[in-house]
């Protein structure tokens, strides 16, 4: 697997994550 895609998907699951935390201020 490609560093960068994995970089990458590691980003997009903790931005989701954390906006789920945060749905509140939606």
């Amino acid at each position: 697997m490609n560093v960068f895609i994995f970089i990458v998907a590691i980003s997009v699951v903790a931005y989701l994550f954390y906006a789920l935390v945060h749905a509140e201020n939606i």
